[in-house]
């Protein structure tokens, strides 16, 4: 499947459901008393949708499945401040469960990105997404030396270049609308 933009991959859709939730359950006043673990979650769970929207933008599939393991940490690190949240009765066992399998969830959804990026498809892939951008670099290049006229869509309206842009009342704004004010 082919994405557009970093929002329609399910694994960032997910990571965001799920730091969205964990920035519910961090606005309980249960967490009051402890602003630190707090404040921990909160950033760890910011992480994985960052990472993931990185990965994307690389176009770089190593580099892209090396940033996917930055964001499996961050959500690993989540799921031991549930734990820590847990240890503390801040949050019942039922709950640190809960939210531990939203993160297992994204965990999935991330280690099948990961993965499919080390494979030989990725690998194909991508050359062949390089070589087309390649072809199509060259055939703008090509039609850009055929052509002596940069904006051949653009027309001037006064042929006489001298006379562009002059205006014989000087306190009257200029009506070109091709030229700057």
């Amino acid at each position: 499947m082919t994405y557009s933009h970093f929002t329609e991959l399910p694994a960032w859709q997910a990571a965001r459901d799920y730091k969205l939730a964990i920035y519910r359950l961090c606005e309980s006043k249960a967490f009051d008393e402890d602003a630190d673990l707090r404040g921990q979650l909160r950033r760890a769970v910011a992480k994985p949708p960052a990472h993931i929207s990185e990965a994307y933008g690389r176009f770089n599939p190593a580099d892209s499945a090396r940033i996917l393991v930055q964001a499996k940490g961050e959500l690993m690190e989540s799921q031991n401040h549930l734990f820590d949240a847990c240890d503390q009765h801040i949050i019942t066992e039922a709950v640190r469960v809960e939210y531990h399998a939203m993160a297992q969830a994204v965990i999935g959804q991330v280690d099948g990105w990961r993965d499919y990026l080390q494979s030989e498809e990725a690998r194909r892939n991508v050359e062949r997404i390089r070589a087309q951008r390649r072809r199509n670099r060259n055939r703008n290049r090509n039609n850009e030396n055929q052509n002596p006229n940069p904006n051949p869509n653009q027309r001037n309206p006064n042929p006489n270049p001298n006379q562009r842009n002059q205006n014989p009342n000087p306190n009257q704004r200029n009506q070109n609308p091709e030229s700057p004010e």
